[in-house]
């Protein structure tokens, strides 16, 4: 069974008022008026059903910023843009660049009725990059059955998207802790369904900013979502984790800890989880989960693949992505690994 998404569209959503809150006009008059940049092509999502936006996204795609083009792609994916087929191919077939290529692809692959694959991988091939052939794969994957909901970070966002949606929209998170979140469930054939916002309290600045770095991050879905699942996206707002989140080289594939030698890095600070009131404690309350750790040693991914109970999947997040390391290095450069981490619970008095 394919993976191809049957999206419904964000500007649908906002009408169930479940992702923004309702947006000025005068303020999508100043977000236009902006220099293009990655920040300000994606701080439109939050007035996708104008159509001034669509065609901005879609102006977008012939930038000269590879950035701009890249998190052009990714929105009109997201907002199940399927008028931009053309446009999404014409870049595939051309642009030079392999992550905005990249982009154009992930969302040629979901948004097209017909096969896009021809196209992806006589791009892989052109441009040398193994990530479009795997993109080709992972769009015809079959789901796996239905699990638990899953809680997860954001993952593999555009280049220097994250970094500019935090300057334009002047976000400067503590080093404290909130959680931005938001619930999505992906149905029968791993579409869009649904999503609902986890309210928390946030600067208007920060508000923002969250919302639209969780949104680029709805899709396209992991290849791990599971048919029918509720997946909870999770955004630690605090600044070691996001600076470390605007640093990410996506374009580098994470080692894995434990094959071919590579050995677990060693952890340079720790915070210990704290107990969720009113959580229902087991006997042993422990969370395991995979982690991505950059290549300066920073925690960029974050996923729980099982836990005793789901009222502390989010705690664990929230503790493992102010971690640190030292840095890996592999053949004299820093390398991005990925490991399992167990985190136990103390209970409380």
């Amino acid at each position: 069974m394919s993976r191809r998404f049957s999206l419904v569209p964000i500007a649908a959503i906002l009408a169930l008022a479940l992702l923004t809150t309702p947006a000025a006009a005068d303020d999508l008059d100043k977000l236009l008026n902006r220099p293009v940049s990655p920040g300000a092509v994606g701080l439109l999502v939050s007035h996708a059903n104008d159509p001034r936006v669509e065609a901005r996204w879609r102006e977008s795609l012939r930038d000269a910023s590879p950035q701009v083009r890249a998190t052009a792609a990714r929105m009109l994916l997201v907002n199940a843009a399927t008028d931009a087929i053309p446009d999404l191919a014409r870049m595939v077939e051309t642009d030079a660049d392999p992550g905005a290529a990249l982009e154009a692809a992930r969302a040629l692959l979901v948004l097209s009725a017909g096969p896009a694959d021809v196209l992806v991988l006589a791009a892989a091939k052109r441009l040398n990059d193994e990530r479009l052939s795997r993109a080709v794969a992972e769009s015809k994957s079959a789901p796996s059955p239905s699990g638990q909901p899953g809680y997860r970070t954001v993952i593999d966002l555009p280049q220097g998207y994250v970094a500019d949606v935090l300057k334009l929209t002047n976000c400067d998170p503590p080093r404290a802790i909130a959680l931005a979140a938001v619930g999505v469930r992906y149905s029968e054939v791993c579409h869009l369904k649904e999503i609902q916002w986890i309210a928390v309290p946030l600067t208007s600045g920060c508000e923002e900013a969250a919302r639209a770095i969780l949104t680029a991050g709805l899709l396209p879905a992991p290849a791990w979502v599971k048919t029918g699942d509720r997946s909870v996206i999770v955004l630690p707002m605090n600044r070691p984790f996001l600076q470390c989140l605007a640093s990410s080289n996506q374009s580098t594939e994470p080692l894995r800890v434990g094959q071919n030698g590579i050995a677990p890095p060693r952890k340079t600070r720790q915070v210990n989880p704290e107990f969720p009131g009113g959580a229902p404690a087991g006997p042993h309350p422990i969370a395991i989960l995979s982690a991505t750790i950059s290549g300066s040693g920073c925690v960029e991914q974050v996923r729980v693949t099982r836990s005793s109970s789901t009222a502390i999947d989010a705690e664990s997040i929230r503790a493992i992505s102010q971690w640190e390391f030292a840095p890996t290095i592999v053949n004299g450069a820093p390398t991005p690994v990925s490991m399992t981490i167990t985190m136990q619970f103390s209970l409380p008095n």
